[in-house]
C-alpha cells in the first residue's frame, strides 16, 4: 500500500507510512487544516475476509465513542475505492514496544505509563469494554510521553454479549499477554485485562515478560501451568513484595486477581514507593524517541509554589519604588 503515499482519502493527504501490519496500514496524512493525523486503511483484499473486517470496525466504532486522555480517539471513518479506513490522533512517539526494545525504563516512567493505561482500563470497563489486548506495542506515547492506549479490534463490548461479556469459542489476544481464561476460549471480563497490564508491568520492571519461548504455543501454556517467576530474581534492586503483587494480578483464576486495573496499579505504586513521573519526552527530527529523567509531581508542585512566592515579592519590590 506504500502506492498511496502522496494521494488523498477523503480530505486527508497520505505524508509517510508508520506501520504495516497484516491486515492495515497506518500512515503518517496531514487533514485539511493543516493537522497530523494518523490514516489507518485496512487492505483492500482483506475486506471480503468477514472475521478480519469486522475486528476492523469493532475498533473504529469503539474508539469513535471512547473520550479518554489516555486512548487513543478515532474521529472519522469511512470507505473509499474498497478500503475501510479510519482517522485517528497522531502519536509522535511511537510504540511503546520501540522504546523498550533497547532500554529499561526509569521506575517513575514506568508508573506515569501502567498508572496511565490502567485508568484507560477503568474507564473502558466500565462502559462495558474489555480490551483483551494490552501489550507494549498497543500502548502509544505522544509527544510529550503520555501513555495511549490503541488497538480494540479484538475488544469485547456490551452488543457482543450483554450477560457475561465473551468471545465464545474464539481465542483471542497476542501469547506473551495472555490469560488463562482467553487461551482457552472461556468467559472474559476487566480482570482480563487486568492480568495483560500486570504482565505489562511486569516487563517494564525487570525487563523480560514473565513467561518467554521462541514457540508461541510454549508460551502460551506457560501462561496455563506455570507459576508466576519471582520479579526479583530478574531484576534484584526490586522489593521483596512487589513478587506478590505480581503473582496477584497474573493469578490463574480471575477470582484470585485485583479486581480492577486500578488495584493493581495502586498495589504496585504502593510497594515501589515511587510516584509517577511528569512526562518530558524529546522526539527527535528522525521521530525516534529520548525519555529524558522526568520531574516528579511533587518536584512540580514545590516549583509552582516558589514561583509564585517569586511572583509575589517580585510585585512588592515594583509597588515600593513606585513614587508616592
Amino acid at each position: 500500500m506504500q502506492n498511496l503515499i502522496g494521494h488523498n482519502i477523503g480530505e486527508h493527504i497520505i505524508l509517510s507510512a508508520v506501520d504495516d501490519g497484516g491486515v492495515a496500514t497506518v500512515f503518517r496524512a496531514k487533514n485539511i487544516v493543516g493537522d497530523i493525523v494518523a490514516l489507518k486503511v485496512m487492505k483492500p483484499h482483506l475486506s471480503n475476509a468477514r472475521d478480519m473486517l469486522d475486528c476492523f470496525l469493532v475498533e473504529a466504532e469503539v474508539m469513535a465513542n471512547l473520550n479518554h486522555p489516555n486512548i487513543i480517539h478515532v474521529t472519522e471513518k469511512g470507505i473509499t475505492e474498497g478500503s475501510h479506513y479510519m482517522v485517528m490522533q497522531f502519536a509522535d512517539g511511537g510504540s511503546l514496544e520501540k522504546v523498550i526494545a533497547d532500554t529499561m525504563l526509569p521506575v517513575a516512567d514506568t508508573m506515569r505509563i501502567i498508572t496511565q493505561i490502567g485508568n484507560a482500563l477503568d474507564y473502558a470497563h466500565e462502559r462495558g469494554i474489555i480490551h483483551l489486548d494490552v501489550k507494549p506495542e498497543n500502548i502509544l506515547l505522544d509527544k510529550v510521553g503520555n501513555a495511549l492506549l490503541a488497538d480494540f479490534g479484538m475488544a469485547v463490548t456490551p452488543m457482543d454479549n450483554d450477560s457475561n461479556l465473551t468471545k465464545m469459542n474464539t481465542i483471542m489476544g497476542t501469547p506473551a499477554c495472555m490469560s488463562p481464561e482467553q487461551i482457552r476460549a472461556e468467559e472474559v471480563d476487566a480482570r482480563t485485562d487486568v492480568y495483560s497490564l500486570a504482565v505489562v508491568a511486569f516487563r517494564l520492571l525487570s525487563g523480560r515478560y514473565p513467561f518467554e519461548h521462541n514457540i508461541p504455543f510454549l508460551v502460551v501454556k506457560l501462561h496455563q501451568t506455570q507459576p508466576v517467576p519471582n520479579i526479583t530474581d530478574i531484576n534484584g534492586d526490586l522489593p521483596e513484595a512487589l513478587n506478590d503483587v505480581m503473582k496477584k494480578g497474573m493469578a490463574k483464576t480471575r477470582a484470585e486477581r485485583y479486581q480492577s486495573t486500578t488495584d493493581l496499579v495502586d498495589a504496585i505504586q504502593s510497594v515501589l514507593g515511587v510516584e509517577p513521573a511528569m512526562p518530558e519526552v524529546i522526539v527527535d527530527d528522525t521521530g525516534l524517541v529520548v525519555i529524558e529523567e522526568a520531574i516528579s509531581p511533587r518536584l512540580m508542585i514545590s516549583l509552582g509554589a516558589l514561583m509564585v512566592v517569586g511572583i509575589m515579592l517580585l510585585i512588592v519590590a515594583v509597588a515600593m519604588m513606585m513614587p508616592t
